[in-house]
């Protein structure tokens, strides 16, 4: 199989329906260039060794791939504890599809759930036939996810331990990690792994996002966070620094680190690197991951002519209080008790900087205008 795409979910199924869908579109949309991958089962050009390459098989045994494209794929959805409804469409949504093998090959449904390492993480899915609401509208999309798979947890066990869960699933040459927040534009994945192969040190690659006006670029791509990039920042007003940033031109380039809402990762190469680290409940794993890349003699590129619209910090907009110590709790991990508490003072005092120039800037206009009255007072009195 050439691609597994894994998309971690907790509050989103609006945004997730729209992520499944504009997926199968992106990859219908593929031209044969893609679809031609001799290299599935040779080395990784960084010297490390693939798995060797896993299809798909139908009841023959025989090879095959997903009706929607000519590239072999799966979709896995690890699903954390949604409360707004997720969890019910995946299930009716592997449901229906179990249901329609069954019918369609006449074969035993061997289950339609992943199973967690850890039993008491994951629920497994049963399946009644009898009692699942079926509309027409979902008959419809299932169609187009012949190769799905979910796993839906008891409990919210953060976005890295969620991938990792996908990861271990896969069947992929190529990993692509997706936020359920992200809609995939005709092209961008194709895009993403033409791009991977030509490269050579390509350990991830990212693609451009966009808001969902679909024009507006957005800041994706960072330095990796030092004490001097955050007085550059902050202090010198060197923007890009520490805060997020866009590069600048039409061409792929190298950085430091990108967000998470949308990587291609050989499996190669995870299979060098590891997984994702785990301590980072939300937020930093991603930086923690394209250091640990860069580590190994590999690069982060951004490739702006694969595009994505990423709805960003849906998943948390309700709890913003909770994202914030998550954010928090994770740069203490990333960067350390003193370089997280360095960092924290410099732009503390940027900001006590801005508004004591503020406050001055103020106090000087307020004395002049009481000058300028005072003045205007002698002169009506001479």
């Amino acid at each position: 199989m050439l691609l597994s795409i894994i998309i971690v979910s907790y509050n989103t199924k609006e945004l997730l329906e729209q992520c499944l869908e504009s997926i199968v579109k992106s990859l219908t949309n593929s031209n044969s260039e893609t679809n031609r991958h001799p290299d599935e089962n040779q080395d990784h050009p960084n010297g490390s060794k693939t798995i060797l390459n896993q299809v798909q098989n139908d009841d023959s045994g025989k090879s095959v791939k997903n009706k929607a494209s000519n590239i072999s794929y799966e979709i896995i959805v690890v699903d954390n504890n949604s409360t707004d409804g997720t969890r019910e469409y995946l299930e009716k949504l592997l449901a229906l599809r179990v249901k329609q093998i069954k019918e369609k090959r006449n074969v035993v449904a061997k289950g339609a759930r992943n199973i967690s390492a850890n039993a008491n993480e994951t629920n497994k899915l049963k399946i009644n036939f009898s009692e699942a609401n079926f509309s027409p509208a979902l008959a419809g999309r299932v169609s187009q996810f012949p190769n799905i798979k979910v796993i839906l947890n008891n409990n919210n066990l953060g976005f890295a331990k969620a991938v990792n869960q996908g990861i271990r699933e896969s069947k992929g040459k190529y990993i692509l990690l997706l936020n359920s927040d992200i809609k995939v534009l005709p092209e961008a994945i194709k895009k993403l792994i033409n791009f991977a192969r030509k490269r050579e040190d390509a350990g991830i690659v990212v693609p451009k996002l966009l808001s969902k006006d679909g024009k507006t670029s957005q800041a994706s791509c960072y330095k990796l966070p030092t004490v001097r990039g955050a007085l550059n920042e902050y202090w010198f007003g060197k923007k890009g620094s520490y805060e997020k940033y866009l590069p600048r031109g039409g061409n792929p380039v190298k950085v430091e680190a990108a967000v998470g809402a949308a990587m291609l990762i050989p499996k190669a190469v995870i299979d060098v690197v590891g997984l994702l680290d785990e301590k980072y409940f939300m937020y930093f794993e991603d930086l923690d991951y394209c250091h640990r890349v860069s580590q190994n003699g590999l690069a982060v590129y951004y490739l702006p002519q694969a595009k994505m619209i990423h709805h960003h910090g849906q998943s948390g907009k309700k709890t913003p209080i909770k994202v914030s110590n998550y954010l928090t709790e994770s740069s203490k991990k990333f960067n350390g008790f003193l370089k997280y508490n360095l960092i924290s003072m410099i732009i503390k005092l940027s900001r006590l900087r801005k508004i004591s120039f503020l406050f001055l800037t103020v106090l000087t206009a307020l004395i002049t205008a009481i000058c300028l009255l005072l003045w205007l007072l002698f002169l009506r009195r001479n």
